[in-house]
């Protein structure tokens, strides 16, 4: 049981840094082209195959229909209100209560 939570611990963080170091790439690749650029020139400089790209684009576009502008919006006033239900209220200054002091 050890030995197999522990291989797959490994996995993960070997996934992590390959994650880690396509950003990287992805951030050297923004900085040496100093212009703004399409997803397929990037993709196409960091040598990601086509079936691979389409692969990504096609998962991006199912999450855009699940996730669009109206649930973004309802899920970010929800937070807000879970943050400002938690949040101690501010303290007014009473100004001119002390006017004959």
């Amino acid at each position: 049981m050890g030995s197999s939570s522990q291989s797959d611990g490994r996995s993960r963080g070997r996934g992590n840094v390959k994650s880690c170091l396509r950003t990287l790439e992805v951030l050297e690749y923004f900085m040496t082209a100093g212009v703004p650029a399409r997803t397929i020139e990037i993709s196409e400089a960091l040598g990601i195959p086509i079936q691979e790209q389409q692969r990504r684009n096609r998962l991006m576009q199912r999450r855009l229909q699940r996730y669009n502008v109206t649930r973004w919006a309802s899920d970010f006033l929800a937070a807000l209100a879970k943050v400002s239900s938690i949040a101690p209220p501010k303290r007014r200054a009473s100004y001119g209560s002390r006017a004959n002091d």
